[in-house]
């Protein structure tokens, strides 16, 4: 993953008029280097729409009933159906990624696309949650959302396993019509870590909610912040000396680390033309 800071220079041509009625071109001209930082990208650790395929996504539902998570090829979504007539327990399933590596210190953000309808009355409800190498999975917490997070929790007298605690509940905005997008930060990581995201419905013992499906899942977007922080000086002017001219400037960068290695093309030193000339400089964390 890398920040990438762009930088512009523009040669400027002064003309002087000298005493003694001699008037020439006196080549006194500045070179000035402009230093501007560009938006980072954050690394790619899981992208699936589900269009072609069920993404390698796994199904735990520790009690049959009759609504578990599907892959559902018309639809290039994942979608858990609840359950109508009593069962007598807890309908509880799991919709899971598989292993995630992170490659790199820093924090992981989640984006995935969904819609909700479960029962009326908050008795069931939906979760997102996470397990870090090989852990117990835990509920990813309201806070960590910062769009579009949980909208209530499940009753603390429901069956469902997730009774009392936050969640998606009822219906999501606009169900029929549309679908939702929900971002959450689901931590910060190390280097070499393993993680997994689940979608946990959890139904009470009956009764579903107003539309069907339950709860879907229409995409899934894992990806790695923290990219380096590029520290680029103010403008830098160097008076042309004639023919090429030598500049010299400073360009840092750290991580939550430390400090990281700079490239810059052309380096600094190098010899600048009268003219335009772009310089590209980028640093990436250490692997």
């Amino acid at each position: 993953m890398k920040a990438i800071c762009f930088k512009f220079q523009e040669l400027i041509v002064l003309v002087k008029s000298l005493p003694l009625g001699l008037r020439f071109f006196s080549l006194t001209t500045a070179l000035l280097l402009g230093l501007t930082a560009l938006p980072t990208q954050a690394a790619v650790l899981l992208d699936q729409n589900f269009n072609s395929n069920d993404g390698g996504f796994t199904v735990n539902t520790p009690l049959p009933y009759d609504g578990p998570w599907v892959y559902s090829p018309g639809t290039g979504s994942w979608t858990e159906a609840g359950q109508g007539p009593e069962t007598g327990h807890p309908n509880t399933s799991s919709l899971v990624s598989p292993g995630i590596n992170v490659p790199q210190t820093g924090p992981v953000q989640l984006t995935f696309v969904h819609r909700y309808s479960f029962e009326q009355g908050n008795w069931d409800g939906g979760q997102v949650q996470i397990s870090v190498n090989g852990g117990a999975f835990t509920a990813v917490p309201s806070a960590a959302f910062s769009a579009n997070g949980y909208n209530g929790s499940v009753l603390a007298s429901s069956a469902s396993a997730l009774a009392g605690q936050p969640a998606y509940v009822m219906d999501s905005p606009n169900y029929a019509a549309s679908l939702l997008t929900s971002v959450c930060t689901l931590g910060s990581f190390q280097a070499g870590d393993s993680i997994r995201v689940a979608f946990m419905a959890a139904n009470d013992t009956n009764t579903r909610g107003n539309f069907q499906p339950s709860w879907e899942v229409d995409s899934v977007l894992v990806t790695l912040s923290g990219a380096p922080t590029l520290n680029c000086p103010t403008n830098v002017v160097a008076e042309c000396a004639g023919g090429l001219t030598p500049v010299t400037f400073a360009v840092t960068a750290s991580d939550d680390s430390g400090s990281v290695p700079v490239v810059c093309v052309p380096p600094s030193g190098s010899s600048f033309p009268l003219g335009t000339t772009n310089v590209t400089c980028y640093a990436a964390n250490a692997s």
